[in-house]
């Protein structure tokens, strides 16, 4: 989420943070689905990667990494829709 440390000291943090709190444990299923190993999570940042042991799997899990961020941005707008609602503000979202 962009700007979370601000938004998080001006809103409502309860909402703020159990929206969050949603988005990730939906973005832990994508990560379950499609192969991704976690490798860092930081405050409102998740970074994942899709690991290639041999070079025929290279095309297979790129194809995974686009399939998941593709379903992750989905998610980020569905629940840009409910912020808006919930807290009359987008949520803003990036790579």
């Amino acid at each position: 989420m962009n700007n979370y440390t601000r938004r998080a000291l001006q809103e409502n943090t309860g909402a703020l943070t159990a929206l969050l709190s949603r988005y990730f444990q939906r973005v832990k299923e994508l990560r379950l689905r499609y192969g991704g190993l976690d490798y860092q999570f930081i405050g409102d940042e998740k970074v994942l990667f899709f690991k290639v042991e041999h070079d025929n799997q290279l095309e297979v899990q790129l194809l995974r990494a686009v399939a998941f961020l593709r379903d992750a941005f989905k998610i980020a707008q569905e629940m840009s829709d409910e912020m808006t609602l919930t807290l009359r503000r987008p949520w803003s979202q990036g790579i």
